[in-house]
């Protein structure tokens, strides 16, 4: 009886044990899931931060040339060149014409970046409070693993000291004992010996 309690107890804290280490292997599957998808977000994240610099830099370029062609146009309106001022305005428009492409290019891609950002910082605190998880769980399975050894270990103790063995024996003794009784008893009653004990 006592190895049947035993083991049915062994039993289930094995499953136990199990159960918290598939747990805590599927907890670490999920941290390697959420880097990569960190990683693959930091790699999106740079590529949208060249195209800032680029649209950046063609902005500046742009900006630069609006003055150049502003100051231009005040020189060939200074020098009352109407042809040459009518010729240089033309250009400072194409140019402020690029500028308000680029400028919309610019904050889309800015936009971009930003909400790649925040994808990024969000991953990344999910990803610590995953791992910060599966740290718990692997120490509770650590934990629990090691009571699992104590209760093994008492079990032995308890179901294979010689103590333990000869309480069982007295016990087996008494019982036997006890049904030697009943059954004295018994056989009284039945041939009517009883009536002479009163």
């Amino acid at each position: 009886m006592f190895d049947r309690v035993k083991q049915m107890f062994t039993g289930k804290a094995n499953d136990a044990l199990d159960s918290l280490e598939d747990e805590t292997s599927l907890g670490n599957q999920i941290i390697r899931d959420l880097d990569e998808k960190i990683g693959d977000a930091e790699d999106a994240f740079n590529r949208v931060q060249g195209q800032l610099m680029l649209a950046s830099d063609d902005l500046e370029h742009v900006q630069s040339q609006i003055k150049i062609w502003s100051d231009a146009v005040l020189k060939a309106d200074q020098k009352g060149d109407s042809c040459l001022t009518a010729e240089c305005i033309e250009k400072l428009q194409e140019f402020e014409s690029a500028k308000s492409e680029l400028q919309t290019q610019y904050d889309d891609i800015k936009a971009s970046s930003d909400l790649l950002q925040t994808q990024i910082d969000q991953l990344l605190k999910e990803r610590n409070k995953s791992a910060h998880t599966v740290r718990v769980m692997s120490t509770t399975a650590k934990v629990a693993e090691a009571q699992s050894a104590v209760a093994d270990a008492i079990a032995d103790a308890s179901s294979t000291s010689p103590t333990s063995n000869l309480a069982r024996l007295q016990r087996k003794v008494a019982e036997e004992s006890a049904t030697a009784r009943a059954k004295i008893a018994s056989q009284k009653r039945s041939t009517g010996g009883d009536l002479l004990d009163r």
